[in-house]
């Protein structure tokens, strides 16, 4: 009926109007990758390098830091060192095999600590617990990007990670011949904290 439309166009009501906003098939993915991850709310991309934009665009402005692991894939570190710098988000690249180095690079501008759980090039696990430790100690969240591990070999969310990304057109879709992207919230970081 028209008051529902104009319930659902006015975002009174939750429901399927506009396939940007929201689509069940978009829905139900991003429920099971949530649920996959044990995280408790998912949101699909057009890719997981907008995955991973979309996150830390929702959390850093201008002249905010990320501390990133520098195992990172290739692209990931091309966003975060020539993209990110031309609108002010300025990226610290440490060795994550000594995980104080997280520590001694955080700011009072930092917004983020970054890491992938199987680094690239040389698939060495993330450090959670200890980094975790550290976030924790700077209210800081972590962000992971599960993709060449997925929730099937690991779940970052059980070892102290606050946001996951992935790059859904490979591992989880399984065939690469579509490009997707999600984040999942843990629900295990206080939002409100600042």
């Amino acid at each position: 009926d028209t008051e529902h439309a104009a319930n659902l166009f006015a975002l009174k009501e939750l429901g399927n109007i506009y396939t940007r906003l929201m689509n069940p098939t978009t829905d139900v993915l991003e429920q099971r990758i949530a649920v996959l991850e044990a995280g408790v709310a998912g949101l699909a991309a057009s890719s997981g390098h907008a995955a991973q934009a979309q996150a830390i665009f929702t959390l850093c402005n201008s002249g905010d830091h990320i501390v990133s692991s520098s195992r990172l894939y290739g692209g990931t570190y091309n966003q975060f060192n020539y993209t990110f710098p031309r609108i002010g988000i300025d990226v610290t690249f440490v060795d994550p095999s000594d995980p104080s180095n997280f520590e001694k690079a955080i700011r009072p501008n930092t917004k983020i600590i970054y890491g992938e759980t199987l680094g690239n090039p040389d698939i060495k696990v993330f450090p959670f617990e200890a980094v975790a430790a550290i976030a924790k100690a700077h209210n800081l969240p972590i962000m992971i990007d599960n993709t060449f591990a997925t929730p099937y070999l690991c779940r970052p969310f059980e070892h102290g990670a606050n946001i996951i990304t992935h790059s859904t057109t490979n591992f989880l879709a399984g065939h690469g011949q579509a490009i997707g992207g999600a984040i999942v919230d843990g629900g295990n970081f206080d939002w409100t904290s600042g």
